[in-house]
């Protein structure tokens, strides 16, 4: 194949090939809806590269002949016939593919479920949150009233009586080690007032917690050393048989004493009876 540059006077006319005719068909319809009876022939020439003749191959840039073509005005605008194309297919879907239809059903009824059930869920909650809070200031209130005092008097009952138990077993040497560990272990007046009227209360002590509540910021050192302590000097005042075996000496001996003192009376008076009636009787001689 021999390239020239020189154009040839004439160029070859080639048929249309059968396979384009399609790209006439679907040529674009003229936008500004023209009348033209007959398109203008304007044409303009183009140099193309010459191939000699003898040569088989086909030319590398053909030209085509292509027939006057009139174009219709246009009635619709384009892009409206392509949405009612589009809406009509849908509409064709949808009758011949009932798995559209189904789908689009199943989401609006779960939307209107779901918007149900979240009303329903939003309704019963707030109930919940109301039901909570009642019942949290129930339960403040049954453990302000209810609780609170039972479960301190249980502990101030364990408290002194664990303090009884602690004093009752120490022994004078145990007290003696104690003010060696603590050093000095005096309380002030109305503590050992409080304590002393603690201990008088006897069982009853809980009936009036005014003296155990002064004694509740002591330390515990202080209130065990102090409460063994008193309970040792109360063991020999206090004690109740040795009380009335004081009672019992003190009354033999008043009785002793008041029948000595008696018995002694009544004699010097029979003794001063006797006297007198011996003066009587047998008066004195006078010299």
């Amino acid at each position: 194949m021999v390239l020239k540059n020189t154009p040839p006077p004439a160029l070859p006319r080639l048929p249309t090939p059968p396979g384009h005719e399609r790209f006439r068909e679907s040529a674009p319809l003229d936008l500004r809806s023209a009348r033209y009876a007959k398109l203008p022939s304007n044409s303009s020439s183009h140099g193309l590269q010459y191939l000699d003749d003898d040569d088989d191959e086909p030319h590398p840039l053909p030209c085509y002949s292509a027939d006057e073509e009139t174009l219709a005005p246009v009635t619709e605008m384009p892009w409206v016939t392509e949405k009612k194309r589009r809406i009509q297919q849908r509409n064709e879907e949808w009758d011949q593919n009932p798995r559209h239809s189904d789908a689009v059903t199943e989401e609006l009824l779960r939307e209107a479920v779901d918007q149900q059930l979240a009303a329903i869920a939003k309704r019963a909650m707030r109930d919940e949150q109301r039901e909570a809070e009642a019942d949290r200031e129930l339960g403040g209130i049954a453990e302000d009233e209810f609780l609170k005092p039972v479960v301190s008097n249980e502990i101030n009952m364990l408290v002194w009586t664990v303090l009884y138990d602690m004093a009752r077993e120490i022994s004078p040497q145990g007290l003696e080690e104690m003010k060696k560990t603590y050093g000095k272990l005096d309380m002030d007046a109305n503590s050992l007032n409080a304590l002393a009227n603690h201990i008088l209360e006897g069982q009853d002590w809980f009936n009036d917690m005014k003296d155990e509540k002064v004694l509740s910021s002591t330390p515990w050192h202080l209130l065990v050393y102090n409460y063994s302590k008193k309970l040792q000097s109360d063991s020999l005042t206090c004690n109740l048989a040795l009380n009335m075996l004081q009672e019992n000496v003190a009354t033999g001996a008043a009785l002793a004493e008041l029948m000595s003192v008696g018995l002694q009376t009544a004699a010097e008076d029979d003794l001063e009876e006797l006297d007198e009636l011996e003066r009587l009787v047998n008066p004195p001689r006078r010299g």
